[in-house]
C-alpha cells in the first residue's frame, strides 16, 4: 500500500535521470501527458486509500510499468528530476508507522525496511506508483489536513457546558477532564471507549480521541501558563489521564507528541502504559521511553526495561519487530555498552525472539548497533552454548509443557544453533583475520561459509593462524588457549560417544566431513582434537610432549575410549583434552623433572573431564611421547601393547 501524507522531511540525495538505476530515467525524461489523465486536483484530500481516485491512478501506472517488460517507453516528465529518494532507518519506520511499503512527500518518496528494489519488477512498480503520487503532489492532488480544530473543539466544549450541572470554565482542569471524559470513557466500564466492531462507527471513535488530543494540549498550556502550584498539578494529572487514555485506545504516537508537557513522574507511569503493548509505538517513540529510563541511572540492571528484558519470562517487549527492538537496544548500547546486563538482555531478545535474530545479528556484525564484538560476546552466553556442553543453560519459560529438556535440547540444537554457529563463524573468520592482519600476516577471506570451504581455509591458513597468534600471544598462553577453544567450538563439532572419527596423524583436516548443527561444522572425536590442537599449539612455540589413551575393559568396556595430550611452554604443562585446555599446575624445574607427574595428571584430569560421573574404574592406559612436530604415530593410534602403561593409573 502506498499513502501521501505531510510530514517534515530532511535533505535527501536527488534522483535524476543521471543518477540511480537505468530503469528510473526514463521515467523523467518525458512528457508526465504520457501517463497522466484528467484527473481533477483534489486540494482537500487527508490521506489516500485503497480504492481511491489517486490510487486506482497510480495503480494503473505501475500495470503499465509492469507490462513494459523492464524499462518504459515514456515517462513522467522533466518535473521530477528532483525527486528523493529515502531509504534509511527513519524512512522504514514512518513507511511502518503508515503500514505502507512506500509513501510520497512532495518530491521525496520514502520506502520501508527492503522495499526499495528499482531492479525487480515489483520494485519497478513500487517505484512507479510513488512516482506517480509525487506528480499528483505537484498539482496539488494530497495533501493530508487535521479533520478537528481548536474551533471544532471548542464548540463541543460550550455545547457540553450548557448541559452541565454546575458552571463551567474552560480554564479549569478539572472542568476540561470531565468534558474529555464525556467524550472518550465508557461510562459503563470507566474505561477509553474501545474500537467499534463496525468500519462504518471507527472514524467517529477517531474523531473523539482527535478532540481529546486537543484537550490535551489545553491541559498543558493551563500548566505552564498558572502560577497556581494547585492547578499545574491538577493539569498535569488529568493531562496525563487524557495521554494514558490515547495510549490505551491506541493512539500512542499522538500520547507521546504530547509527553513533554507532563511531570517526570506522570511521565514515567504513561511510559509504562506505552510498554504494556510496545508494538503499538514507534521506533522512535521506544527510544524517547529508552532514553528518559536511562538518564541519570548508572547502572545498567537498574533500568526498568533491562530489568524485563533480563527477567527470563515472555514479555511483549521481547516480541517486537527488528526496527523497534534496534531502537531499544541502539540505547542501551550507546549508554552502557557491553555491560553483562546488557548482553544478557540481548541474549534473551534473541532467544525469546527468532524472527529477529538474522536482523539483530547483522546490525551489530555492521556495527550499526553495537559492534560485532558485543555480538560475539552475546553468542558466548549460556543459552548458545551447545546443548550438552558444560554451561549450557536454557530458559525456563521457553520449554514446552511436558517437553523433557532432552528433547528440547534436540530441538535447539535443530533450530537455534545453526542461527548461533553462522554468526560465531562469521565473527571468528574476520577475528582471525584481523588478528593476522596485526602481525602483518594476510588471510583472505573464505569464499563462501560453508563446512567444505570453511575447512579448506582453515587447513591453508594453519600456519599463517599460528604465525598470528604466536607473535599477538607469545607471551600470553592463556589467549592462545582461548583462541584454540573458540576455534574448536566454532569450526569443529563433537560427534557422539558411539560414534568415531579417525584422526589425521599429523593434525590436518581435510579428510573431515560436515557435521552439527545442519552440516556447518566438522565431524570430530577427542582424538581429531588432540592432534590438531597439538599441530596447531607446536606451531605457535609450545614443545608437544605426548599423547595418552584410556580405554575402559571389563564392566566399563560399552563405555568410549578416549584421547588427551599433553604440550610444555616454558617448562609448564597443559593438558589438551577435546575443546578445553587444562592445568595441571605442574611447571619443570629442570628438564623433565615433573615430566612423570605431568603424565598421571594428564590421566586423572582427562578422565574427570571426559567421562560423566560415575568414572571408570576398569581402564587400560596407553601413552606415548608426540614427534617433533607434535605427530601422533601408527602404534598410539592403534593402542600397541607396547605402549600400555601398568604404572597409571
Amino acid at each position: 500500500m502506498a499513502r501521501r501524507v505531510k510530514l517534515y522531511r530532511k535533505e535527501s540525495p536527488t534522483l535524476s535521470a543521471q543518477e540511480g538505476p537505468a530503469f528510473v530515467a526514463p521515467l523523467l525524461n518525458q512528457p508526465a501527458e504520457s501517463f497522466f489523465g484528467p484527473l481533477a486536483s483534489s486540494p482537500s484530500l487527508e490521506i489516500s486509500q485503497p480504492g481511491d481516485a489517486h490510487e486506482r491512478e497510480a495503480d494503473a501506472v505501475a500495470e503499465q510499468v509492469n507490462a513494459s517488460g523492464y524499462q518504459l517507453r515514456s515517462g513522467f516528465g522533466s518535473n521530477l528530476s528532483g525527486v528523493r529518494l529515502h531509504t534509511d532507518q527513519r524512512a522504514a519506520e514512518l513507511s511502518q508507522a503508515l503500514n505502507a511499503d512506500a509513501f510520497t512527500l512532495g518530491r521525496d518518496i520514502y520506502f520501508a525496511e527492503g522495499k526499495y528494489a528499482p531492479q525487480s519488477s515489483e520494485g519497478q512498480k513500487l517505484l512507479a506508483h510513488e512516482l506517480t503520487h509525487v506528480a499528483q503532489q505537484q498539482r496539488g492532488s494530497a495533501r493530508l489536513d487535521r479533520k478537528v480544530s481548536d474551533a471544532d473543539v471548542e464548540a463541543d466544549f460550550q455545547a457540553w457546558a450548557t448541559k452541565a450541572t454546575r458552571k463551567v470554565n474552560k480554564g479549569d482542569p478539572q472542568d476540561l477532564w470531565d468534558f474529555v471524559y464525556s467524550l472518550i470513557f465508557d461510562p459503563t466500564t470507566y474505561l477509553p471507549l474501545a474500537k467499534p466492531a463496525k468500519a462504518a462507527a471507527v472514524p467517529e471513535w477517531q474523531k473523539k480521541f482527535e478532540k481529546a488530543e486537543v484537550v490535551a494540549r489545553w491541559l498543558f498550556q493551563i500548566k505552564s501558563t498558572s502560577k497556581s502550584t494547585d492547578v499545574q498539578g491538577q493539569a498535569d494529572s488529568r493531562g496525563f489521564g487524557v495521554l494514558d487514555a490515547l495510549v490505551q485506545a491506541g493512539f500512542v504516537g499522538q500520547a507521546m507528541a504530547q509527553s513533554s508537557g507532563l511531570s517526570d513522574e506522570k511521565k514515567k507511569l504513561l511510559f509504562e502504559t506505552v510498554l504494556k503493548t510496545p508494538s503499538a509505538a514507534s521506533a522512535t517513540d521506544l527510544e524517547t521511553i529508552v532514553t528518559a529510563q536511562c538518564t541519570g541511572v548508572a547502572d545498567p540492571a537498574s533500568v526498568p526495561i533491562v530489568q524485563t528484558l533480563t527477567d527470563g519470562n515472555k514479555s511483549p517487549l521481547k516480541s517486537l519487530d527488528a526496527a523497534r527492538t534496534k531502537a531499544i537496544l541502539n540505547v542501551l548500547i550507546k549508554q552502557y555498552g557491553s555491560k553483562d546486563s546488557i548482553i544478557k538482555a540481548i541474549a534473551q531478545v534473541l532467544m525469546f525472539n527468532p524472527a529477529i535474530r538474522v536482523a539483530i545479528s547483522d546490525a551489530l556484525m555492521a556495527s550499526q548497533i553495537g559492534s560485532p564484538d558485543l555480538l560475539f560476546k552475546v553468542l558466548k552466553q549460556p543459552y548458545f552454548v551447545e546443548p550438552g556442553y558444560e554451561g549450557a543453560e536454557l530458559l525456563q519459560a521457553l520449554l514446552p509443557s511436558g517437553k523433557s529438556t532432552t528433547d528440547y535440547d534436540t530441538e535447539r540444537m535443530k533450530n537455534d544453533m545453526p542461527w548461533v554457529y553462522t554468526y560465531k563463524q562469521k565473527y571468528y573468520v574476520q577475528f582471525l583475520i584481523d588478528l593476522a592482519k596485526g602481525q602483518k600476516i594476510t588471510i583472505a577471506p573464505p569464499a563462501k561459509f560453508d563446512a567444505p570451504t570453511l575447512r579448506s581455509w582453515l587447513e591453508s591458513n594453519n600456519a599463517n593462524i599460528a604465525a598470528a597468534a604466536q607473535g599477538a600471544y607469545a607471551s600470553k598462553p592463556a589467549d592462545m588457549f582461548e583462541l584454540y577453544r573458540n576455534i574448536s567450538d566454532i569450526f569443529f563439532y563433537h560427534i557422539p560417544h558411539d560414534r568415531n572419527v579417525d584422526p589425521d596423524l599429523e593434525g590436518k583436516i581435510s579428510h573431515l566431513v560436515p557435521g552439527e548443527p545442519s552440516k556447518q561444522r566438522l565431524e570430530a572425536d577427542c582424538d581429531v582434537f588432540a592432534t590438531y590442537a597439538m599441530r596447531l599449539f607446536t606451531s605457535t612455540g609450545f614443545e608437544p610432549v605426548g599423547y595418552l589413551a584410556i580405554v575402559p575393559t571389563g564392566a566399563d568396556k560399552a563405555r568410549a575410549a578416549h584421547v588427551a595430550g599433553l604440550v610444555r611452554k616454558s617448562n609448564q604443562y597443559y593438558i589438551i583434552n577435546n575443546k578445553n585446555i587444562l592445568n595441571p599446575g605442574l611447571a619443570d624445574t629442570k628438564p623433565n623433572d615433573k615430566k612423570a607427574d605431568a603424565i598421571k595428571k594428564l590421566y586423572s584430569m582427562a578422565l574427570a573431564d571426559a567421562y560423566a560421573s560415575p568414572y571408570p574404574t576398569s581402564v587400560e592406559v596407553f601413552y606415548e611421547d608426540a614427534g617433533a612436530k607434535g605427530q601422533m604415530s601408527p602404534d598410539f593410534k592403534k593402542q600397541d601393547r607396547k605402549l600400555l602403561r601398568t604404572d597409571i593409573p
